[in-house]
């Protein structure tokens, strides 16, 4: 009975003194990134996403023709960011989003993927296109862990 005494006790003193915070689990943080833009084709037909290939780093003169460019900051080019896509079409319907990424040296690292995307290490462009709808209007989020000093 005495040691069940002790032990109840210990317990609560160890109870009520808790984890120090430096050994608490840290809650990790999050940045956002955000633009809003608009297409008026489908980017089935790729015009925009093809001029890209030759204009790069410049965005393409038909910006927001069948495609979008992004240029993300460098917070979110770190490997860690994701990039979703939201909007609607002129048919009222949800357009599927498809996502092109590139390097600032106009490598293509992710080529036309459905949206959400993890955007790769060093991945700055980003092209949005509405795979099948028209006069689509979106916005663009990236997100990605705030880094821990």
């Amino acid at each position: 009975m005495r040691k069940l005494a002790l032990g109840l006790t210990l317990l609560l003193l160890l109870s009520t003194v808790g984890i120090p915070a430096s050994a608490r689990p840290k809650k990790t943080k999050y940045q956002t990134f955000t633009h809003e833009g608009e297409t008026l084709v489908a980017g089935v037909t790729t015009i925009s996403w093809s001029e890209f290939q030759f204009t790069c780093p410049e965005p393409p003169i038909s910006q927001g023709v069948s495609g979008y460019l992004i240029e993300l900051p460098d917070a979110f080019t770190t490997g860690t960011a994701t990039a979703a896509v939201n909007g609607a079409g002129v048919l009222g319907v949800l357009p599927d989003f498809s996502i092109s990424i590139w390097s600032r040296d106009c490598e293509q690292l992710v080529n036309t993927q459905p949206a959400p995307q993890l955007v790769p290490p060093g991945g700055v462009f980003v092209m949005v296109e509405s795979d099948f709808d028209f006069g689509t209007t979106f916005t663009f989020t990236a997100t990605a862990p705030v880094p821990r000093r």
